[in-house]
């Protein structure tokens, strides 16, 4: 019959090929968990949902080992080869969907690091329903010694290939890390270096410095009596505003340390409150669809802030620093000024271009 159970032997293999694939899951499993919490290669946007998060996070390893690890090894081990091939396929197809729907939606879309992993796992996975497909097709002629005996080679060998495992996930995490911090060294220092070349364009350019920071505009529009004028500052505005939007692209994917976000941010802060800049954001040319949502929404709130009149300079620059912190989820930020005040006096004189408003 079909459903007819195998022999002792063929079950005992199977059980140990089984076992082989859950000590392997499990060292996928370490690695996937190194790089969510190590790593940083989950979404920043999503660690505020803590809980949902830590849900997931609970439920990865209780979904496999309900729907892969259990059935198959009850069926194993009753020798019922064919329901438990049936079992583990149903369950990979089960912790596919929550993989799927659950998790991945969490993973960092540039970062391909738990996808490669989950991929080798996959793999994995597919080379043990192979296995256990070709133990059921063979289980008529597939025996095992009447006294099996474990040589020191046998021993020897099987630790030699356990090892070489471990150390090719260890080299593939090491390597994924090191290419990781490269990375992100990599794009800081091109951040910095062109923000170092716009202070040297506005050294060079000293009159459009003084129409964008220090001149009033007039009749609510920026330069109406010279449209070439207006057009030289916009574009000077837009300078800035693709170093902000690099910047917070940076720190929305975890490149960008938070400590070193804040000194932007109070660049931004200095930018919305240049009354040239404020009627440049504001007019019906649209600059802000040229930015990313998260850049639109952190400088029109702080256009909203400069321009109420609720709340002293200071507190306003706090609220500024709270709603950049809430919308980046960027919480270095948002106790900026109370547990840091003089690292960020310090670094507003050195980011911006506006005279320092003390703390």
């Amino acid at each position: 019959m079909i459903l007819s159970t195998v022999s002792r032997d063929v079950g005992i293999v199977s059980e140990a090929i089984l076992t082989l694939f859950d000590v392997v899951s499990l060292l996928f499993l370490c690695v996937v968990y190194y790089l969510v919490f190590i790593g940083n290669a989950i979404s920043l946007r999503y660690w505020r949902r803590r809980k949902k998060l830590v849900g997931v996070l609970i439920a990865n390893p209780l979904v496999a080992i309900l729907a892969i690890v259990v059935p198959a090894h009850v069926f194993a081990g009753n020798r019922d080869i064919l329901l438990a091939l049936v079992s583990l396929v149903l369950g990979l197809i089960i912790y596919s969907t929550f993989y799927f729907r659950f998790f991945r939606p969490f993973i960092r879309s540039a970062d391909f690091r738990i996808q490669n992993t989950v991929m080798m796992w996959w793999a994995m996975a597919a080379l043990t329903v192979s296995a256990l497909l070709f133990l059921y097709l063979g289980r008529d002629f597939i025996k095992m010694e009447s006294r099996a005996e474990i040589s020191y080679d046998l021993l020897i060998h099987s630790a030699s290939i356990l090892i070489s495992a471990l150390g090719i996930a260890f080299t593939y995490v090491m390597k994924s890390e090191q290419a990781n911090r490269n990375s992100k060294q990599q794009l800081y220092q091109t951040l910095e270096l062109q923000s170092t070349e716009l202070f040297r364009f506005e050294c060079s350019h000293r009159e459009l410095v003084q129409q964008l920071w220090y001149e009033a505009p007039g009749d609510g529009k920026p330069g109406l009596e010279d449209a070439t004028s207006r057009y030289c500052v916009r574009q000077y505005a837009c300078q800035m505003l693709n170093l902000f939007e690099m910047a917070t692209r940076f720190r929305a994917s975890r490149i960008l340390p938070e400590d070193v976000f804040g000194s932007w941010v109070i660049w931004i802060w200095e930018l919305c409150n240049s009354r040239q800049f404020q009627d440049l954001w504001l007019d019906d040319d649209d600059l802000p669809s040229n930015y990313i949502k998260e850049l639109r929404d952190v400088i029109t709130a702080g256009i909203d802030l400069s321009l109420s009149g609720a709340g002293t300079p200071q507190e306003k620059r706090t609220r500024f620093f709270q709603e950049a912190a809430e919308r980046l989820n960027c919480w270095e930020i948002e106790q900026w000024f109370n547990d840091r005040p003089e690292i960020a006096l310090r670094r507003s004189y050195r980011t911006g271009p506006m005279a320092v408003t003390t703390a």
